[in-house]
């Protein structure tokens, strides 16, 4: 699906995604799919991510033969988890910029920009090639 088409869709049924275009999705974490956007009054440059409960009803009901009261308590669980990120107030924490929202067709919030996700960026940092246009990241250790 493009992702024009998809805008399109979404801003129907989404009051998020209504207030922003949509452009190429940067990753995936989870259940969550991570578009880079921008806010259409002010350009600013944000993440959108968008869970599609189309994809948890028809895998997880069919594959596991779950009821709607399990597909809702993953739903809650998502909310939850996206609601617990809001509340997190950090320099070195992701900052989210509107909470979540959720519509009939899809649960969405929207933080600062992302360059994707620590797994598909260290994928790409193996790729050697001078013609390579990802930005270069220096890791730090992390103490436990």
């Amino acid at each position: 699906m493009s992702s024009a088409f998809y805008s399109f869709i979404s801003s129907i049924t989404n009051p998020i995604t209504s207030r922003y275009d949509i452009k190429s999705q940067v990753s995936s974490s989870g259940l969550w799919k991570i578009y880079q956007g921008e806010r259409k009054t002010t350009g600013k440059k944000v993440s959108l991510f968008i869970f599609e409960k189309k994809t948890l009803e028809t895998n997880f009901r069919r594959e596991r033969g779950s009821s709607r009261h399990d597909t809702d308590i993953v739903y809650e669980l998502l909310k939850k988890e996206a609601g617990n990120l809001a509340r997190l107030r950090h320099p070195s924490i992701l900052e989210v910029v509107e909470p979540v929202s959720e519509s009939r067709s899809s649960i969405a919030f929207v933080t600062e920009p992302l360059l994707g996700c620590l797994t598909h960026l260290v994928k790409s940092s193996d790729n050697y090639s001078s013609e390579s246009q990802e930005p270069s990241l220096d890791l730090d250790e992390l103490e436990v």
